[in-house]
């Protein structure tokens, strides 16, 4: 077996020792250990060092348990990315994670677009952290700044001396307009008068 390794090596163009593999199994093993993907006694076993698994080995008349065989199983499977030197596929578990990332990413640009596209700027999105919002939570917000309810105090301002200007144009009934209850005050200071409430907290002026 050793000169089938050795030749092997050689072929590869390297000149180590057999042994080599070993020193390598041992030390990549000790990094998973660290990252506690495998217990120290299944290290030591897969090494041939005497132990407790050893010891259960040697009571068992050869053989162990099948249950601590597939927990040794997992862990090895878990481990092999510290021995493998060519990169694998992802495993199931780590795709799925990989595609959760994935997803929340996509849900993030998502919510951030819909909030820049009415009105906020990259600085209220940060500093009021409405990415963290959860998709109902932003979908009100993004219905209160259309409906007006939110808009900031100069969009306000300018918004109202627009519709004046527009409406200053028109004649009867198309001077109307019906505005959120909470931009009322700001309609009427603009010279437009009140004519009725609506529901779902709504109310129509007129520009005489």
């Amino acid at each position: 077996m050793g000169d089938t390794i050795r030749n092997a090596i050689r072929n590869a163009g390297f000149n180590w020792r057999p042994y080599v593999l070993r020193g390598y199994f041992d030390s990549r093993l000790l990094l998973a250990q660290d990252e506690r993907l495998i217990p120290r006694d299944y290290r030591s076993f897969f090494m041939g060092h005497v132990g407790d698994i050893e010891h259960r080995y040697t009571l068992n008349k050869g053989r162990l348990p099948d249950d601590m065989i597939e927990s040794m199983r997992n862990a090895y499977e878990k481990s092999a990315k510290f021995l493998e030197t060519e990169k694998k596929g992802l495993s199931e578990e780590e795709l799925k994670e990989k595609l959760e990332e994935h997803q929340k990413s996509l849900d993030r640009q998502f919510r951030e677009q819909m909030l820049l596209m009415v009105g906020f700027t990259k600085e209220e999105i940060e500093s009021q952290n409405l990415l963290e919002k959860t998709t109902e939570e932003i979908q009100r917000i993004v219905r209160d700044r259309l409906s007006g309810s939110i808009l900031r105090p100069e969009d306000i301002d300018k918004q109202v001396q627009r519709d004046k200007e527009e409406f200053s144009k028109k004649t009867n009934g198309a001077r109307q307009k019906i505005i959120p209850v909470n931009l009322l005050e700001k309609y009427l200071e603009a010279d437009f008068e009140f004519m009725a409430m609506l529901g779902n907290d709504k109310a129509i002026i007129r520009l005489p």
